[in-house]
């Protein structure tokens, strides 16, 4: 579930504030981050940051102000010593601290995608891309259709590296608050395609649904589709997410934009 989409309600809202509050008093919470370990001191001060950080994720006024988000809004609600923390996780290896948003560009709003599940509709939030993968995407689609009279649909494209921080600290929980085990689902700030216009990621979906959860790779390898995309996608200018070792790989709907060559 590299890409991930969270959606925070007042009770989980409530909820971690409790545990922020008992975090607080914690002395425990000076620790810095260690990507290997989850100790009961690191766990509780994830938790606070998550706290303090869903009111800023939730109050965001729109999705591309979310997809757009500053590391400044993002931190603007915690401490010295909690921003020092993320800083942390930031500066991990594999990640760019030094990605930002690139200034003066116009993004092109990809609106009004519905993927047509068993389960019915389901429709694909805002996503933005730059002008020439749009050109791209449509030209590939386009050639898709004519070909198997479907195409495919962006699941997920450009968002900030501090949205990308966000995603980090919210997955965390569910991978034993340990940053090895989440980093196989959750590229960090600045190394992940999404944070970047000269590479950027582009998670496919299929129109049917596959795969909306970004968690069932062997049923989107199944895809008469992804087949086409291994078989043509580089002449529209997209290729597939390398795999270390040469494995199979575990994103197989991540492709990113570098242009034809």
């Amino acid at each position: 579930m590299r890409r991930a989409r969270s959606a925070i309600g007042a009770t989980l809202i409530t909820g971690l504030a409790l545990l922020a509050s008992c975090a607080t008093s914690d002395p425990e919470r000076i620790e810095s981050f260690d990507p290997r370990v989850s100790s009961p001191g690191q766990r509780a001060r994830i938790d606070a940051i998550r706290a303090q950080l869903a009111p800023v994720i939730a109050g965001q006024a729109s999705a591309e102000a979310l997809l757009l988000l500053e590391r400044d809004e993002l931190y603007r609600p915690l401490s010295t010593e909690d921003r020092a923390f993320l800083d942390e996780i930031r500066a991990q290896p594999g990640g760019d601290p030094e990605v930002g948003i690139p200034s003066g560009l116009a993004w092109v709003r990809v609106e009004g995608q519905v993927a047509h599940t068993s389960k019915g509709d389901h429709p694909i939030p805002l996503q933005l891309v730059t002008e020439p993968v749009r050109v791209a995407f449509d030209a590939l689609d386009r050639a898709m259709r004519k070909e198997f009279g479907r195409g495919l649909l962006i699941g997920s494209a450009y968002r900030s590296p501090a949205y990308q921080l966000y995603l980090i600290v919210e997955l965390l929980p569910r991978f034993d608050y340990s940053l090895q085990q989440t980093l196989p689902h959750v590229s960090l700030p600045g190394g992940s395609d999404h944070n970047r216009v000269d590479r950027l990621g582009i998670d496919f979906v299929s129109e049917s649904g596959v795969d909306l959860e970004y968690s069932h790779a062997a049923d989107f390898m199944a895809l008469p589709e992804y087949r086409w995309l291994l078989a043509n996608a580089g002449r529209f200018g997209f290729e597939a997410e390398p795999v270390p070792g040469g494995g199979p790989p575990t994103s197989p709907w991540h492709w990113r934009y570098v242009g034809t060559r």
